[in-house]
């Protein structure tokens, strides 16, 4: 496939693990643009402790007019140009998705890194996930005490995770840096609509369908981000209300 059907996406990293540079950029190569081989060059000076990374690219027919339709979807996040702001951490999982539908096919980046640092960047991005787990075993722990129903929970980089044993319900939440985060219900099977008018109305917490790739069968709830405290009350509102035992 021609070079300027990549699109790629980059992050800059600072080597000295000192600061968290929140920013991607979404671009094409081809037509004027650089390649995959010598994009990373052209933005990272090999002098300074802030380099450029791919965290994803594909190849895609109509590069160009994806990159111009992700651009505009993430109007809101621009910060300059082409870059974009990602505070926590979410926007390729976000685009692969998009991804799939345009029939995009990944590419194995690692050939394209910078080699001059890439043991450095390596353990950038191994310190950068052992911080991740951190957060969120520190959240479970807060989320945790607060509950007022006993739980099994374990912790991901993305947020941590609560099941209840009582009504066959995984509770999902994805950390995020405002404080207030978004919060997954599954395995409600058929009880996802009494569930949705519960929680929107009894406890006027608004929530959305979220479809499920894995399985037609189970429909899941996304609850709109809540504090933890916020967090801990749901899920014990939600286990009292549909406990199996009840």
């Amino acid at each position: 496939m021609a070079e300027h059907n990549k699109l790629y996406v980059i992050e800059l990293v600072d080597i000295g693990d000192h600061v968290d540079l929140p920013y991607k950029k979404i671009g094409i190569t081809g037509s004027g643009n650089a390649t995959l081989d010598t994009r990373l060059q052209q933005l990272s000076n090999t002098k300074t402790p802030v380099k450029a990374r791919y965290v994803a690219a594909w190849e895609i027919e109509n590069a160009r007019g994806v990159e111009q339709a992700l651009h505009q979807l993430l109007s809101d996040r621009c910060v300059e140009g082409e870059w974009f702001l990602d505070e926590d951490d979410q926007m390729v999982e976000q685009l692969e998705p998009l991804m799939t539908l345009f029939n995009a096919t990944p590419i194995d980046i690692r050939e394209y890194q910078e080699g001059g640092s890439e043991g450095i960047m390596e353990e950038h991005q191994r310190n950068r996930k052992a911080r991740k787990l951190k957060v969120s075993n520190e959240l479970l722990g807060e989320i945790a005490a607060l509950i007022e129903v006993p739980l099994r929970s374990s912790a991901r980089q993305s947020g941590p995770t609560f099941f209840g044993d009582a009504t066959d319900i995984t509770y999902y939440v994805n950390i995020r840096k405002t404080g207030k985060h978004p919060m997954v219900l599954n395995k409600l099977k058929d009880r996802t609509r009494e569930a949705e008018l519960f929680i929107n109305d009894e406890l006027g917490i608004p929530t959305n369908h979220v479809s499920h790739s894995m399985s037609k069968e189970m429909e899941l709830l996304r609850c709109t981000p809540l504090t933890p405290e916020g967090i801990a009350r749901l899920i014990t509102a939600i286990e009292r209300k549909f406990d199996n035992g009840e």
